[in-house]
């Protein structure tokens, strides 16, 4: 059975920069900001496993705390400006101007709904390779949403050897990029078609897959 690797993590979107006050005086971060924050957005909708930046408007030499009322449905990452889909659900983030939670306040709520896959396609659909060659190849998954952009997964892929003892799959791999890798061994001379599929929890029962042939041959003496 293949081996599945899945690591909770994906490739940041950003929604909307920072913004820095320009007419604020530069000096060191305040305790408590002397004017008030605000965020670029009162309402922000993520699909699940998608990563974001919260656009804050503040002065630039104030300190920003960040919470986040459940974080459960949304992680909270790096310096706290930046946050992960994790559930389906609703939560606010709140953002306060200085060190703790007693300076200025502003909060945006962030919608988490489902991430639905629309297109997934091995990145090459043929492949030779030499029998007895000791030494794997890896075909390459890319996925896309709706949207035309990149779907990252949330659940396995699985990887299929028409004929393993030609073709044999070892390894799968899931990056938190939103790609994802199978390796594939020649076993014997022959041909085998390697196949990818995904059905993850927004792809609505629908099974999205594709297949690379592969063709072992025997090396020249």
């Amino acid at each position: 059975m293949t081996r599945n690797i899945i690591f909770i993590g994906f490739m940041v979107l950003a929604t909307a920069s920072c913004v820095v006050d320009p007419n604020a005086e530069i000096d060191s971060p305040e305790t408590v900001c002397p004017a008030g924050i605000s965020f670029v957005e009162s309402e922000l909708t993520l699909p699940l496993g998608r990563k974001a930046f919260m656009g804050l408007n503040y002065p630039s030499n104030c300190h920003v705390t960040w919470t986040v009322d459940d974080q459960s449905v949304l992680a909270l990452d790096g310096d706290g400006n930046r946050v992960r889909a994790r559930r389906i659900g609703q939560t606010t983030v709140h953002a306060f101007g200085g060190y703790g939670i007693d300076g200025p306040e502003d909060h945006c709520l962030v919608t988490v709904v489902p991430n639905s896959i629309a297109e997934l396609t091995i990145t090459q659909h043929f492949l030779e390779m030499l029998e007895g060659h000791y030494s794997p190849s890896t075909l390459m998954v890319e996925m896309l949403d709706g949207e035309g952009r990149q779907f990252y997964p949330i659940s396995e892929i699985t990887w299929s050897s028409s004929d393993p003892s030609v073709a044999e799959i070892t390894f799968s791999f899931i990056n938190p990029g939103g790609w994802a890798s199978a390796s594939v061994w020649p076993r014997n001379a022959g041909s085998a078609v390697v196949t990818a599929s995904y059905s993850g929890s927004g792809a609505d029962g629908i099974t999205f897959s594709d297949s690379c042939i592969v063709e072992v041959v025997v090396a020249e003496p």
